[in-house]
């Protein structure tokens, strides 16, 4: 269904934060449309604004204008944060949800009281379906002129300061491009360079050859460590084996000559 409401501003309300006066925006809703509609304001963050009328009936051929105004206190709040450089970048929403109405209805919603017409609209709209309401969502944005308007005209003195800073060193110290004097000094200045690549060049080859001999003699250091105790435990395994013969050869010799001393003895007796 195609509703007949037109908003202005469109797409997004626009909120200049300042010092002094009230942060307010306006929001211009018309009924192009043959019936009447009733209308409510939603949005995301309620503690932050206040809004008037939040709802309320427009007829064909009419507007209404809705003031948007940020409370007192949440305003002091975002414009302290603002000036320490830490603007809040708002994600709040608005909603304004709408539906057409008979004559006899929009006759007797008038009858009522404020209170009592919000809430016979606010129960209209929830008992509606979603093909049957409109519904314009609106986004938010934050301006802070004053702030803005301060921080471009520090920027720019700043800006100014710098050049002007810049042209009186290039004017004092650098020489004109082109005449002797400043190709000399490009040449003095190419030299130096060039003796100071040379002279790093020649440190890093005697750093590189000393981490040499010394990673050199950390490999012959461990090889040693490892090396030595497996020659000396090689070589006393090899000495075992022929200390155990000899052992057993000499307790052979013994008892073979015990043996022999034994049988003289028996022959004698």
């Amino acid at each position: 269904m195609t509703h007949p409401l037109s908003f202005n501003p469109h797409e997004r309300l626009v909120f200049s934060f300042t010092d002094h006066g009230v942060t307010e925006a306006r929001l211009n809703v018309r009924n192009f449309g043959a019936s009447c509609c009733a209308f409510k304001v939603k949005t995301t963050t309620p503690d932050r604004y206040l809004v008037k009328p939040n709802h309320g009936l427009i007829h064909p051929n009419r507007a209404d204008e809705i003031s948007i105004v940020v409370a007192e206190i949440k305003k002091t709040g975002i414009l302290a944060r603002a000036k320490l450089d830490s603007r809040i970048h708002c994600t709040d929403k608005f909603l304004v949800q709408s539906a057409i109405i008979d004559p006899l209805l929009a006759s007797q919603l008038e009858g009522q009281t404020s209170s009592e017409r919000a809430d016979a609209i606010t129960r209209l709209l929830n008992k509606r379906g979603k093909n049957e309401l409109g519904a314009k969502k609106m986004l938010v944005h934050f301006t802070y002129p004053e702030l803005d308007c301060d921080y471009e005209h520090t920027n720019l003195e700043a800006e100014k300061e710098s050049v002007k800073k810049l042209s009186l060193e290039t004017a004092t110290l650098a020489p004109i491009p082109g005449n002797p004097e400043a190709m000399f000094s490009e040449i003095v200045a190419l030299r130096k360079k060039y003796d100071d690549l040379v002279e790093f060049a020649v440190r890093l080859t005697a750093e590189r050859d000393s981490l040499s001999t010394e990673l050199q003699n950390a490999k012959d250091t461990v090889q040693d460590a490892t090396v030595k105790p497996e020659l000396l435990r090689r070589e006393s395994m090899g000495r075992a084996p022929t200390l155990h013969r000899l052992q057993l050869l000499a307790t052979a010799s013994l008892a073979f000559f015990l043996g022999h001393l034994i049988a003289q003895f028996s022959g004698q007796t």
